[in-house]
């Protein structure tokens, strides 16, 4: 038997089985954030306990919304360095587009057919004026 013929057939069918394996439902998604939402939740129970601020007392409440809000700072603080990383990271690939001479090469095949849209080569060479970007 040719090895080659049963790797071409079985190797796709082993991919996309170990592709399904990692799937979830949408039950099956919700069910976890509602999990994770409880664990956190009894973190934070457990910190204000810790701090001396017990659930029968009127400041637990202020606590727990303080933690709360804290987490989602730190969340929304975090999205905007990843945000400015991949800012960085774009202009970067832009000024080595224009060191390569891509920008203005006529020989240098963009994409979308001259259409320039965020995140192609066309919009990073028009955007930090490296050229059009268009052939």
């Amino acid at each position: 038997m040719d090895f080659g013929i049963w790797a071409r057939r079985l190797l796709p069918a082993g991919t996309l089985m170990v592709l399904l394996a990692g799937c979830v439902t949408g039950e099956e998604l919700a069910r976890r954030q509602a999990e994770q939402r409880q664990r956190q939740l009894d973190e934070d129970r457990q910190t204000c306990m810790a701090y001396g601020i017990h659930p029968s007392q009127s400041a637990f409440a202020g606590c727990m919304f303080q933690l709360d809000r804290d987490r989602k700072d730190r969340a929304q603080q975090e999205e905007m360095e990843r945000q400015a990383r991949e800012a960085e990271e774009r202009r970067q690939e832009a000024h080595e587009l224009a060191r390569n001479g891509q920008c203005d090469d006529p020989r240098y095949r963009t994409s979308n057919g001259g259409r320039a849209e965020r995140g192609t080569d066309e919009y990073e060479c028009r955007v930090l004026g490296l050229g059009d970007g268009r052939k």
